[in-house]
């Protein structure tokens, strides 16, 4: 029974680590849009004389959904900060015990700012916000926090069920596995 859930589970981390790096390579999209506009924007307004009044906001944009859209990728790929003081002391049972909860901990935390940020989108959908000086649509580049963050906290979910299964049957640990 574990054993099955396991591959379930290993199937469904498999599936987000497929999403996060497509979301990450949305993200190089973005971010190579930026330093395009930056750039045309820089030589319109020094060279020719006339600046491009839309390249500040539209740059500010894609920043934005161009950094979170890494998130999840970032955690998959285990591209994480530990704290090493008090975790290198504690034995490989207690490590993944306190993984399990640490992970549980941030998927609420980053659960309960998806759904802030899923509200926020939608009240821009809703209100018809644009930006100040494009005129552009709110709502598409503010989904992009809630689609990412939504990602991050189900890999979370997933993630501590991979690890609680692997304290209950240390024979087979998807996490570590190669995918």
């Amino acid at each position: 029974m574990i054993t099955s859930v396991q591959t379930l589970v290993g199937y469904l981390l498999r599936l987000c680590h497929i999403c996060g790096r497509g979301l990450m390579t949305l993200s190089c999209i973005l971010f190579s849009l930026l330093v395009l506009l930056v750039v045309f924007g820089s030589i319109l307004r020094y060279v020719v004389g006339t600046p491009l009044a839309i390249a500040d906001e539209t740059a500010s944009l894609l920043f934005l959904s161009g950094s979170v859209l890494t998130l999840t990728y970032g955690y998959l790929d285990k591209k994480l900060i530990r704290i090493s003081l008090f975790w290198d002391k504690l034995s490989d049972r207690w490590q993944k015990a306190a993984d399990v909860v640490g992970t549980l901990a941030g998927a609420a935390v980053f659960g309960t700012i998806f759904w802030s940020t899923l509200l926020f989108a939608w009240d821009n959908y809703t209100f018809g916000t644009q930006t100040v000086m494009t005129n552009m649509p709110v709502w598409p580049w503010a989904m992009s926090i809630p689609v990412s963050l939504g990602l991050m906290s189900v890999s979370m979910v997933l993630s501590a069920l991979d690890q609680l299964l692997d304290l209950l049957n240390p024979k087979h640990n998807l996490m570590t596995e190669k995918r």
